[in-house]
């Protein structure tokens, strides 16, 4: 995983009704076993949209390629169109 204060991707929409798969968040805190993280999404203005507690299968560490693997991850998530643009 990843460390504090990075970004990372939510993997589930299970976390919060105004979080989607996809949303980019700041890990906040790292409990002490790292089987779960504190974790802060935010508007586009700054404001914190949710705050939650994820496991290490709910988030994914965000990367140089996230575009090319969020593409990869949506297309097994069935029902889950992806545009072209995401698999650059």
């Amino acid at each position: 995983m990843t460390e504090a204060h990075e970004r990372v991707v939510l993997r589930t929409a299970k976390l919060a009704d105004e979080l989607k798969i996809g949303d980019v968040g700041i890990m906040v805190h790292i409990y002490q076993d790292r089987l779960a993280y504190e974790v802060e999404f935010t508007t586009p203005g700054g404001d914190t949209a949710a705050l939650v507690t994820a496991k290490g299968s709910q988030v994914w560490a965000l990367q140089e390629n996230f575009v090319r693997k969020i593409g990869e991850f949506a297309l097994t998530l069935p029902g889950y169109f992806v545009s072209s643009i995401f698999l650059t």
